[in-house]
């Protein structure tokens, strides 16, 4: 855990690479790093967090270690966020689980192109009922 003092030599850090660098990408990507300083500082402080900044600080190893004991609605009320919120903190760390049409055809797809499942489970659904189409249509005319 750092210290006050480290946070704020951190937020420096980030300050001074904010300012030097032109790169956009990059300053949202310090900008969001920021953000969870400023969160983790706040709660060193003892300052009341906003939702936002509670969900900054939760992690997912955090939410599976509580799933364990206590369902979605039992976490969201003990963090005193939103189901809305929460919803979008659980899609943003890709906690929303995928549908088991997609699950099967992308299990499909992996062993038809021998591409790692990993790799097809990483392309958007509309990629993969396309390209499960494409491998249906082949396997027709095939037979």
């Amino acid at each position: 855990m750092l210290t006050r003092e480290q946070l704020r030599e951190e937020q420096f850090k980030l300050l001074l690479m904010m300012e030097q660098t032109e790169n956009t990408m990059e300053k949202r990507r310090l900008i969001k790093q920021l953000e969870y300083f400023e969160a983790l500082g706040d709660k060193l402080k003892g300052l009341p967090l906003t939702p936002e900044q509670k969900l900054l600080l939760f992690t997912k190893e955090e939410y599976w270690l509580m799933r364990e004991k206590a369902c979605d609605r039992e976490i969201y009320e003990y963090l005193h966020v939103s189901r809305r919120t929460f919803y979008l903190w659980k899609k943003k760390n890709g906690l929303i689980g995928e549908s088991l049409d997609k699950m099967a055809m992308a299990e499909s797809l992996s062993h038809y192109l021998a591409v790692d499942l990993q790799t097809i489970r990483e392309l958007p659904l509309r990629e993969i009922e396309n390209r499960y189409a494409a491998y249906i249509i082949n396997e027709t005319h095939n037979d």
